[in-house]
């Protein structure tokens, strides 16, 4: 009987402690990266059913925790469960951009307060807000190839001139 009790003790612990490390609370945004203008974003915090990711030109936010639509670059949802990461698979042209990523928090509270008024509460979970810049990719162009010329009867190179363009 001391052996079913031990049993049942160890896996209530287990339990409690695989609870605690998908706990809910807010997601924070561990990283942010940029290559080839695609954005790389990590986050950490609750197991999330899913979510979404986005990208604006400013930080304002609605009262509904979204950036204004007018001020989106991105907006990508993701249906994988327990996702930590995204890739950007649109390329965004250089400039100061905002990401967060929001998603829904399975350890959030039901609630039923009768007369067919219920919900859920604390389930929609917002990350904190991070600032970060895609640079320009800069190439040389070639204005005008380089030529040789006749001087006092000495050749004479002329170099090429090039012009840097940023995109």
């Amino acid at each position: 009987m001391k052996w079913i009790a031990a049993c049942a003790l160890i896996g209530a612990a287990s339990l409690v402690a695989a609870a605690s490390a998908s706990a809910s609370g807010p997601l924070t945004i561990t990283s942010v990266s940029t290559a080839n203008r695609h954005v790389s974003i990590t986050w950490a915090g609750p197991y999330l059913e899913f979510g979404a990711v986005q990208i604006a030109t400013r930080p304002d936010t609605g009262s509904d925790g979204n950036f204004f639509s007018e001020n989106r670059v991105q907006y990508d949802v993701f249906l994988d469960k327990g996702r930590t990461n995204w890739l950007g698979s649109d390329p965004i042209g250089p400039g100061t951009y905002y990401v967060r990523a929001d998603g829904w928090d399975p350890q959030c509270t039901f609630y039923d307060y009768g007369f067919g008024i219920t919900g859920w509460e604390a389930c929609d979970t917002f990350s904190n807000i991070v600032q970060f810049t895609v640079n320009p990719i800069c190439k040389k162009k070639l204005v005008h190839r380089g030529y040789w010329t006749k001087r006092s009867g000495k050749r004479v190179w002329h170099k090429p001139t090039y012009k840097t363009v940023c995109s």
